[in-house]
């Protein structure tokens, strides 16, 4: 298996968290930095997610991308659905040659790409299980428990949350500024 499906959980993982902190759109610049390769890739690999219906983009200076969803509404086994080919083993087999010379030899590959199947099958299964909001919830929660980051309780408030409790405190301090005025007399 490529790193398709690696790169784009971390996409969604990223316009997740960034959809958290109050960010609309987010430039495929900043993801190529994030996950630490060209724009270009990102770019091809949005395309994909895109079709999918699991991203919007926006083009022009203050364009980018944004889940087309809540990310508690995708699933990591659409996000692999949308990048890797349908059919597609994630272990690679050596081209087939004749195996004239042993019997064993000749129906062990047959057996392996059926253990291998089930195997996939429950790898897909478990995917599907995942939303993408989790995943950026784990990713948080192993910074924090690292000591990368520690935002406070208002830092982890979603972004609706914090705009509030922003304006809540606008709203307290001008009421102290008009009321230490009103308590002052002119003479």
């Amino acid at each position: 298996m490529d790193t398709r499906f690696t790169v784009a959980a971390h996409v969604l993982g990223y316009l997740a968290w960034q959809g958290e902190q109050g960010v609309e759109w987010v430039s495929s610049d900043e993801l190529g930095r994030s996950i630490n390769t060209h724009s270009v890739v990102v770019r091809r690999l949005l395309t994909q997610l895109q079709k999918a219906g699991l991203i919007e983009t926006r083009r022009g200076a203050s364009g980018g991308s944004r889940l087309a969803r809540p990310a508690s509404a995708i699933h990591l086994g659409e996000v692999f659905d949308a990048v890797v080919e349908s059919g597609t083993s994630l272990i690679s087999f050596p081209r087939e040659v004749e195996r004239d010379e042993c019997q064993v030899g000749e129906h062990i590959e047959a057996v392996l790409r059926e253990v291998i199947a089930e195997a996939e099958a429950v790898f897909r299964r478990n995917l599907g299980r995942t939303s993408v909001a989790e995943f950026s919830q784990m990713v948080v929660n192993r910074m924090i428990k690292l000591g990368i980051c520690c935002p406070s309780e208002k830092e982890r408030q979603p972004a609706a949350a914090k705009k509030h409790s922003q304006t809540t405190r606008l709203v307290e301090q001008t009421k102290a500024i008009s009321g230490s005025r009103k308590g002052k007399t002119k003479r």
